[in-house]
């Protein structure tokens, strides 16, 4: 994992990315094109976080179809880093939430990904999920 910095106007912007929790709502369904572990986040004097980023598509919540252009999104959730080192071929694209977990052991919480459905959408579930609304 590089921890090269990118140089350009875009730079910071590239570097900090958009935050999941900011660009998806908890319980919205979005598309996950690709997922991957990034370089840790660094704050001066602090110890660097490790950070998750993922190619994020918007969907259209009336047609369940792609809404807008792929964005790259970031999160510094530990479980869903934890997982990125699982990623297997197949696993993306998928339509995904996201929410947030309690965490007894530490008494916190912590955010994790949940598959709701493949992509694309097999008919019979799409039809079901138009019904469920």
């Amino acid at each position: 994992m590089s921890t090269a910095k990118a140089k350009g106007f875009f730079a910071k912007d590239r570097d900090y990315g958009k935050r999941m929790d900011q660009e998806f709502a908890e319980g919205e369904q979005f598309l996950i094109h690709s997922l991957q572990r990034d370089t840790p986040f660094e704050q001066e004097g602090k110890k660097p976080i490790n950070r998750t980023a993922m190619l994020a598509q918007r969907l259209d919540p009336a047609t369940m179809e792609p809404d807008g252009l792929p964005v790259t999104v970031k999160t510094l959730s530990g479980p869903i880093y934890e997982n990125a080192g699982n990623v297997a071929p197949g696993d993306f694209p998928a339509v995904v939430t996201w929410r947030k977990v309690d965490v007894k052991q530490y008494n916190s919480e912590a955010t994790v990904l949940e598959e709701v459905a493949p992509w694309p959408i097999p008919d019979e579930l799409l039809a079901y999920m138009r019904t469920a609304e």
